[in-house]
């Protein structure tokens, strides 16, 4: 039984990885088309490349104290909807600070994740 348990939080924990390369992965992608659609400078491309990873680094070091009151399912409950709202927020995005504004919110879901 230790074992099973052993394997879920395993299976947990590489969930919240595969969501920041699959995140990694698609800007890298997307980023050749933002660049010329929104016409963004080698600076903005940087933050918006970069305020995914720091999001995620913040909100994983406040994370532990969610998980504590919240316990592990309600808590990547929380992770998914804060998710699913980043991900809406980059989809309407008509320029680059509510872009921006996606990428930090999607940021932190993966940090709690």
């Amino acid at each position: 039984q230790n074992q099973e348990f052993i394997m879920k939080l395993s299976l947990i924990a590489s969930m919240s990885g595969l969501l920041f390369g699959y995140d990694t992965g698609v800007v890298s992608g997307a980023i050749i088309f933002l660049r010329e659609d929104l016409d963004l400078s080698d600076e903005q491309v940087e933050v918006l490349v970069a305020s995914t990873i720091l999001s995620a680094a913040i909100s994983a070091w406040f994370g532990d104290h969610l998980l504590d009151d919240l316990g592990r399912k309600r808590t990547l409950v929380i992770a998914s909807i804060i998710f699913v709202v980043g991900s809406l927020l980059m989809a309407v995005a008509p320029g680059y600070y509510l872009l921006l504004m996606g990428r930090i919110v999607v940021g932190v879901a993966i940090g709690f994740a």
